[in-house]
Formats: structure tokens, sequence, C-alpha cells
């Protein structure tokens, strides 16, 4: 009789703003032989808040500093495997805006770019990341009406 385990992950992630663009990172894939572009996002430590957390890994990934805007909170779900593991990875995304276009990504990720929404939802292809980034760039023009960022 087989056991069947399934790990479980959780990560934090931001669709990142600056004026009319948003930031995409290029990723391989787990086999490694393909690349996705995606957000940027990662895992906190121990002990570290969602906010903490999510500041720390942009900071880390793209050496941007970056504002939150409250009230945007969206959860993507992914299945992959991992050596003979199934993990469940849980990634809790928000909206955050920066004030500089000078990303240096880090040796985990292979490419970024600025890019419209529009040509966003081209280049993004997996359906919860897609979904996300439609919420995401609603909400953001919302925001975008009622203040001034």
């Amino acid at each position: 009789m087989h056991k069947f385990f399934m790990i479980t992950e959780m990560s934090v992630g931001s669709i990142i703003f600056f004026e009319n663009q948003l930031l995409l990172l290029k990723y391989k894939t787990k086999k490694g032989d393909k690349f996705y572009w995606d957000f940027p996002k990662g895992h906190p430590e121990k002990k570290e808040s969602k906010e903490k957390a999510l500041k720390r890994e942009v900071k880390e990934e793209t050496n941007l500093d970056i504002s939150i805007i409250k009230g945007f909170s969206e959860r993507a779900v992914y299945f992959f495997r991992q050596k003979d593991e199934l993990v469940k990875k849980t990634v809790i995304f928000s909206v955050s805006v920066t004030e500089s276009k000078d990303v240096k990504i880090s040796k985990e990720h292979y490419d970024f770019m600025w890019t419209s929404p529009k040509e966003a939802l081209m280049l993004v292809k997996h359906p919860a990341s897609k979904k996300i980034l439609k919420a995401a760039v609603t909400f953001y023009e919302s925001q975008k009406r009622l203040s001034d960022f």
C-alpha cells in the first residue's frame, strides 16, 4: 500500500507597477528545458510577516524598493513535481508600485521586462497568473484614479 504525501509551500508575490507598465521576470521551468514569464515571488522566512517577506524578496530578486498598495490580495495555487513528491504551492499576490525601473535581477532569473498590461497578458501563460494579472490591473487602475502615486 502506497502512502501519498503532498508537500505544501506558501509564497508571497507582487505585480509591480511603474507608471503604466508592470514588471515580468523570466523563470526556468522545474524541468529546466523551457522558460516562462511571471511575477516576483518568494518564501517568507520564519516569523517574517508577509509584507516584510515580499519587500525582502523583491529587493533580492530585482533590487527594487516597493510600496505595497493595501486592499489587494489574490491567491494562485500551482501543483508541480519535485523529485518524487507532489508539491502544492500557494502564492499570495499583492499589488505594489516602485519609483525606479532600474532592475538588477538575481541569478535565479534569466531576464526581466517592463511591459504594458496588454502585452503581459500575452506573455504570461499560467491561467492562475493571467487571472491575477487581470484583477491586479483593474485594482491598480481604480486606485490610481483615487490617489496620485
